[in-house]
């Protein structure tokens, strides 16, 4: 724990950092940390030495950091704690923090020198989750781009696999492990006799959980006691449930800690899958059903807990829509990039951000690999005639939204009796309910003769509708489509006929039901001044009055 050498060497690499004096990688303390705890200056140090090219930081107490004086510090002077401060700052910055400590004595006056070596390759240095950094001598939060540099500076980095320190199985949850085991001989049946004589030592070697008798940082997230998670080094390991009703009140919350094996099946079980009727074309009696698939929703939950980015110190989120859906939230980037890589490719996605932790619940078979499972998603909602899932793809989060009611029934059937691709289903969707599309998307669906209308204000396709025996939404559909302008302007002649006058408004009001839904009031607006002045120019309509106050009517 002491660096050894020779007391005037010590001497001089004290006086060495005094005339180098404080900037990103030295620190000096008159006599204590003062309102900063000594681990968020070794992350900060840690940090900065690898960011400037250091082999290491420097913490010195002692020596007043105005005056360049050495005064000498009381700090932790008894037998034994200066060790008990060392496994302080491991127990806060996790295992990947190395620091050395020496003791000098100059003028009877005593000095402590922290040696803090750079943060390695790929992995910065975090104090309870946080992340530091140096801007000039001042202690502050460490950016982003700074982050980024440290983390992405070895490749990929994987989290999940790194030893935790002074870890034994007797972090782990004594109820996870019998249920790891259990959903474990439930995919491998023909090892039961086998596992029951194994240890929980060789349990977690088959789960490649454990390394030389320290646990990984996966079997503290996926097994461990929720009082062992400090050993990981980040603060803010849970899943988060709440409720909300229509109008995004919260009406309850729950925090859940680690064994995430466990505390996923929580979360899953606190959603309120509750039966979904709805009426059919085909019949007078409704259909009931569960407003979620099982399946659906497990796999979204646990695929937040494979895949989140632990490191960005974040909450899992699962928000309960009260009656309507479910938005599950998770920080990190989406590996595989897009929703439709995922889709159309049937090989499984090889890279994981944390692939200990992914491997393992591969082996538990709580999910499924990259890809397949979101396949999986995907077909039972169609299947069901469920919206498909909905992702929203951040550089720093994946939300997944689950809707629990059918959007339309004759919709969601003519899909399914039409063979769309599910990727092609998910821009329909998009289409319906009036979001803007990609065009690559738009020019894959008009080549099916799903969409019809000029990009960007593209609408579903009416053979979609007339094919409905649904008669309202039928309607709807034909409403989505742009009628030509020939047909807007017989509406406007059918009004005026009577010979009275009518104002803009009026004319507005008339023809509004007959114009696209996704129309906002400025494009009704341009629309209906553009066929007015067509009218007006090919002498069908005269105006008159002011502009404020104009009225047309037939010549």
């Amino acid at each position: 724990m002491y660096m050894n050498g020779s007391q005037v060497n010590k001497i001089d690499l004290l006086q060495r950092l005094i005339l180098e004096w404080e900037n990103e990688t030295i620190e000096f303390k008159s006599t204590n940390p003062g309102r900063h705890d000594i681990s968020e200056y070794v992350s900060a140090l840690a940090n900065e030495a690898f960011l400037n090219n250091k082999p290491c930081g420097w913490y010195v107490m002692g020596v007043d950091n105005k005056s360049h004086e050495i005064v000498g510090t009381q700090f932790k002077n008894q037998p034994g704690q200066i060790s008990d401060v060392l496994t302080d700052i491991k127990m806060k910055t996790g295992a990947m923090s190395d620091v050395r400590v020496d003791e000098i004595i100059h003028n009877d006056k005593r000095v402590l020198i922290f040696k803090i070596a750079a943060a390695s390759p790929g992995c910065p240095i975090y104090s309870q989750g946080h992340a530091y950094g140096r801007n000039g001598d001042q202690l502050v939060a460490l950016s982003k781009d700074k982050e980024d540099q440290i983390r992405f500076s070895a490749g990929h980095y994987d989290w999940s696999a790194q030893l935790a320190h002074n870890s034994s199985t007797e972090d782990l949850d004594i109820h996870a492990l019998s249920k790891a085991r259990e959903v474990y001989l439930s995919r491998k049946p023909h090892l039961t006799h086998e596992v029951k004589h194994w240890t929980d030592t060789e349990f977690l070697q088959r789960l490649r959980l454990i390394k030389g008798g320290k646990l990984t940082y996966a079997a503290l997230v996926l097994l461990g006691k929720a009082e062992s998670l400090y050993k990981t080094g980040m603060s803010n390991i849970e899943i988060r449930w709440i409720l909300q009703n229509t109008r995004g009140e919260m009406l309850d919350y729950k925090h859940l800690y680690p064994p995430f094996l466990l505390a996923a099946d929580t979360a899953y079980h606190l959603i309120r899958n509750t039966n979904y009727r709805h009426m059919t074309p085909e019949s007078i009696f409704p259909e009931e059903l569960q407003r979620y698939d099982e399946f659906t929703l497990r796999e979204a939950i646990n695929n937040a807990v494979a895949h989140v980015d632990y490191m960005a110190n974040a909450c899992i989120d699962v928000v309960e829509m009260e009656n309507d859906k479910v938005i599950i939230k998770n920080a990190g980037s989406f590996l595989p990039g897009s929703l439709e890589t995922v889709l159309t490719t049937t090989t499984p996605y090889s890279k994981y951000r944390n692939d200990c932790l992914a491997n393992a619940m591969i082996e538990l078979n709580l999910i499924d690999k990259v890809g397949s499972g979101i396949r999986t998603m995907f077909r039972h909602q169609i299947e069901r005639l469920f919206p498909v899932p909905e992702y929203i793809l951040e550089d720093n989060y994946v939300q997944v939204t689950i809707q629990g009611k059918i959007l339309n029934y004759s919709f969601a059937f003519n899909i399914l009796q039409h063979n769309i691709a599910p990727v092609d289903i998910a821009l329909l969707y998009d289409v319906y309910v009036g979001r803007r599309i990609e065009k690559e998307g738009a020019a894959r669906l008009r080549a099916q003769k799903l969409i019809t209308g000029k990009y960007p204000k593209v609408h579903i396709a009416s053979f979609l509708g007339e094919s409905s025996s649904d008669p309202e939404f039928r309607k709807k559909i034909l409403q989505q489509q742009d009628m030509s302008t020939e047909t807007y302007i017989a509406h406007i002649k059918d009004i005026l006929r009577d010979g009275y006058p009518r104002s803009r408004s009026e004319i507005m009001q008339a023809i509004a039901p007959y114009l696209p839904p996704n129309y906002n009031q400025v494009s009704m607006e341009h629309k209906l001044s553009n066929i007015l002045n067509r009218m007006h120019k090919e002498k069908i309509i005269s105006v008159q009055g002011g502009r404020r106050h104009a009225k047309w009517q037939l010549i």
